[in-house]
């Protein structure tokens, strides 16, 4: 009975993992970040413990098929109570078992959704800051123009020449792209190349090998046609005394 409430419990905590990472994507809670708080209002209320309220860190299923902090749990029933805490029926045995694929779901929460949520989170704060600043920015230039409209031509000069830099910063990095491209082009065919000639040479040592070894043939059977030659003589002039 624990085992099978533990799977289901399982499955279920799989599920709501799927299912938090579908509807609490990264856009789209991006502007709902205000506060520092408000991460720990994105935590599903699966991932925490009923007792302590507090994220699980090694839950675990009793027989009825509820999940616990498993330290929760243990103290619980260290009271003498053997009842749900959720439900205050009684518990057919003291038993539990790891959900481990809730503890897996908290783990992959800890170590990927937060994080994305906290960067973006921070991400947007300095944004803010950063925006405050310009606007500030803004309004001083607002005044300082007009008091002085000589200093409004000249900022506009400024920025105009920022733009051509930048856009000769561009033309450079185009140049650059395009330079690095011809060169990887160069040493492909180079390399090409090489193993052209490296599979050339392969080929002609092996036609070598095979050429010396058609010479040793040749000479071997001319040695042993001249042997043969011999001993067949050797025989006539023994018959020829006979």
């Amino acid at each position: 009975m624990v085992i099978v409430s533990a799977a289901v419990a399982s499955l279920a905590a799989g599920n709501a993992f799927c299912l938090y990472r579908f509807l609490f994507a990264r856009q789209y809670h991006a502007w709902k970040l205000e506060t520092a708080a408000d991460l720990q209002a994105l935590v599903l209320p699966s991932f925490r413990c009923p007792i302590s309220q507090e994220v699980m860190r090694e839950p675990v299923v009793t027989c009825d098929g509820q999940t616990y902090e498993k330290q929760n749990i243990q103290e619980w029933f260290r009271r003498g109570t053997q009842t749900s805490p959720l439900t205050n029926l009684p518990l057919d045995s003291k038993e539990v078992v790891p959900n481990l694929a809730l503890r897996q779901a908290v783990a992959d929460f800890n170590t990927k959704v937060c994080p994305v949520l906290r960067e973006e989170f921070e991400n947007r704060k300095r944004l803010e800051n950063r925006v405050e600043v310009l606007l500030q920015r803004e309004v001083q230039l607002q005044q300082e123009i007009a008091g002085q409209d000589g200093r409004r031509d000249e900022a506009m000069q400024a920025f105009l020449d920022s733009l051509e830099e930048r856009e000769a910063e561009v033309v450079a990095l185009r140049k650059g792209k395009e330079e690095v491209l011809k060169d990887m082009e160069r040493l492909r065919q180079t390399h090409q190349e090489e193993l052209v000639q490296q599979q050339e040479e392969q080929n002609k040592a092996v036609e070598l090998v095979e050429a010396e070894k058609q010479v040793v043939l040749a000479k071997s059977k001319a040695e042993a046609d001249s042997l043969r030659r011999q001993r067949d003589n050797a025989v006539r002039r023994v018959a020829k005394r006979v």
